[in-house]
C-alpha cells in the first residue's frame, strides 16, 4: 500500500518529461507529509526520492533540449543508418584476411608443460 506522499511522488513520474512539476504538486506533497507525520528517516527518504526524481527530470529535459537544438530526428527505419563509407579501392576480402591475421597474431602462445 502506498502512502499519500508516495502517490504524489509517483504523479511526478507520470508527467510528460518536457513539463516542469507544478508548485501545486510540491504543495500537495508537503501537505501529505504533514498529515502523515513521518519519522525523520521516512521524511528524509521521501525528500531524497523527490530530489532524485527532480534531477532525473531535469537531465531528461536537457537531453531533449540539446537534441532539439542540434536538429536530431528519430530513426524511422534501418535504411536511415545505412552508410556508404567503404573505400572502393579496398575489398572486403582483404580486410577480413587482415583481421584474421591480426587476431591470430594476438593469441597467447601455449606454454610448455
Amino acid at each position: 500500500m502506498s502512502t499519500p506522499s508516495e502517490i504524489v511522488i509517483e504523479s511526478f513520474r507520470l508527467q510528460p518529461l518536457q513539463e516542469t512539476p507544478l508548485p501545486e504538486m510540491y504543495s500537495a506533497l508537503l501537505e501529505s507529509l504533514a498529515q502523515e507525520t513521518p519519522s525523520p528517516e521516512m521524511y528524509s527518504a521521501l525528500l531524497e526520492r523527490l530530489e532524485r526524481e527532480d534531477a532525473r527530470r531535469q537531465a531528461h529535459a536537457r537531453v531533449w533540449e540539446l537534441a532539439r537544438e542540434q536538429g536530431v530526428k528519430p530513426i524511422r527505419s534501418i535504411e536511415d543508418l545505412y552508410g556508404d563509407f567503404w573505400p572502393e579501392e579496398e575489398s572486403i576480402d582483404e580486410f577480413l584476411e587482415w583481421l584474421r591475421e591480426l587476431r591470430h597474431s594476438d593469441k597467447p602462445r601455449r606454454l610448455p608443460e
